[in-house]
């Protein structure tokens, strides 16, 4: 009798362990299999094998039904202890990433001052034909014309941002800026192409003062973001940015959201796009769309989908229908 209740006892603490380690795979987003969910659950492979309700029961959920409502799932502390770890590894990420930025910029400078140099070296020492003469007078008076715009365009922003805090003047023509972010990419990135994408637009804090609207529109996808976008017109004088993505979990917003902020201190709105993933579906089958999201990704968005909330640092939120 002592021994069949130690053997309950123990296959009590299997269970948990299992249905936890299900739990926190799902979480992960990973897929589950029978040697998946054992190794993360510190059994064997042949304990999930047993022909009893219990575990017929598990194999069912790994075979993609639900946890039974009985079951209560304590996740352990271990499980709990990988979460943070991941948004230490985004910090990381684009402090790297901002390091590598910065690298690029001094680089590309070094590169167009050296071949400034080597062109006013050679013109200087050059015995060749006229014709080869002429060729490097003219690449030199086209990189100097290069440069001149570029500083004539950094004027133009400071004297629009000037002017767009007086009253008596008539700002200019606002305009629209886009990014998009493929629904496809994963967590790392989606973070590198829209630093990327980011610091092309928004390089530093004296261009980001120009940015008069930052949007960022979720939804799932085909949900009409993008054309949700073409209908808006800029909101006056300035520019605003749209960062068009499924963005559909609250911890990559919130990432994102602090990258916008570091750089202009325009106001952030989040428009959310409500189409459901039955008609998003029906979007994506072959005969409506020729190529674009599959049914499988869209699923799977919608499933891991966490809504946007007044608790984020938005200033402003819109459903759009």
């Amino acid at each position: 009798m002592q021994s069949k209740i130690l053997r309950d006892m123990a296959r009590g603490k299997s269970l948990q362990a299992v249905y936890a380690a299900i739990a926190h795979l799902r979480q992960e987003g990973e897929q589950l299999t029978v040697a998946s969910v054992a190794r993360a659950a510190g059994v064997g492979r042949s304990t999930l094998y047993q022909d009893n309700d219990d575990w017929n029961a598990v194999m069912a959920v790994i075979d993609g039904g639900d946890i039974p409502p009985a079951v209560v799932v304590n996740m352990p502390s271990v499980f709990r202890r990988r979460e943070p770890s991941r948004i230490k590894w985004l910090s990381d990420r684009i402090g790297a990433l901002e390091k590598e930025l910065e690298e690029t910029i001094n680089f590309a400078d070094a590169t167009y001052q050296r071949l400034v140099d080597q062109l006013q070296y050679y013109f200087a020492i050059s015995h060749e034909t006229p014709s080869r003469r002429d060729e490097v007078r003219k690449q030199r008076i086209e990189l100097t014309a290069t440069y001149e715009e570029i500083g004539r365009l950094k004027q133009e922003v400071r004297r629009l941002t000037d002017e767009g805090g007086r009253s008596n003047v008539i700002g200019a023509k606002g305009r629209k800026r886009h990014i998009s972010i493929p629904p496809e990419m994963s967590v790392a990135k989606a973070m590198d192409h829209f630093l990327t994408e980011l610091h092309r637009h928004i390089p530093d804090k004296a261009v980001g003062k120009a940015f008069t609207s930052i949007t960022f529109v979720c939804g799932l996808p085909l949900s009409g973001k993008s054309t949700w976008i073409d209908r808006q017109a800029a909101p006056g004088p300035g520019t605003s940015l749209f960062i068009e993505g499924t963005l559909h979990t609250e911890e990559l917003r919130t990432v994102l959201l602090a990258q916008v902020k570091r750089l202009c201190e325009a106001e952030v709105r989040c428009a959310w796009l409500l189409t459901g993933a039955d008609e998003c579906l029906r979007r994506a089958m072959p005969s409506n769309v020729a190529a674009g999201p599959t049914e499988e990704l869209i699923r799977a968005i919608h499933a891991g989908t966490e809504r946007v909330s007044v608790m984020e640092s938005f200033d402003s939120l819109v459903g759009v229908r």
